[in-house]
C-alpha cells in the first residue's frame, strides 16, 4: 500500500494552472491540497480546496492520510469482490 505525499498549493491564483482553469479564479480559490493514492497504479486523489490561504498543520495532514489510506482499502476491497 501506497499512500504519496500530499501536494499543498498556496497563493494558487497566481500559478500557470489557474490562468488555464476558470473555476479557480470565478470561485476566488486560493489554497489546494491533493494527495495521490495509489498501489501500483493511480487509484483516485484526494483533494481540499479552500478561498483562504491556508497551510495545513499537523493534525490536518494526520486526516488526509487516514481518509486516503482508508479510500484505497476501499478501492481494493471493490476490486476484489466487483
Amino acid at each position: 500500500m501506497t499512500v504519496a505525499n500530499a501536494a499543498i498549493r498556496i497563493n494558487l491564483l497566481t500559478t500557470k494552472y489557474a490562468q488555464s482553469e476558470p473555476s479557480i479564479q470565478a470561485d476566488n480559490i486560493k489554497t489546494y491540497i491533493g494527495k495521490v493514492v495509489c498501489q501500483q497504479q493511480v487509484v483516485g486523489c484526494l483533494s481540499a480546496w479552500y478561498t483562504i490561504e491556508h497551510m495545513p498543520g499537523k493534525i490536518d495532514r494526520k486526516i488526509i492520510d487516514v481518509i486516503s489510506s482508508r479510500s484505497l482499502q476501499i478501492a481494493r476491497r471493490r476490486k476484489l469482490y466487483s
